[in-house]
């Protein structure tokens, strides 16, 4: 799925189970994306994760 973003690329991934939800974010990190938000509403969460650029 990263693979498919642009640099800079948005990706919000929801109905993410409350107790999943760092295990998620952390494997996304690992592939290259960077957390901007994460919301939660009962025992569901939302994150909000953007590509990170490649320094010039």
């Amino acid at each position: 799925m990263v693979g498919r973003l642009c640099e800079g690329g948005i990706l919000v991934l929801s109905g993410i189970l409350k107790e999943e939800a760092e295990d998620t974010r952390k494997s996304f990190e690992e592939e290259g994306m960077v957390q901007m938000a994460m919301r939660g509403l009962g025992e569901w969460t939302s994150l909000l994760m953007e590509r990170r650029r490649e320094p010039a």
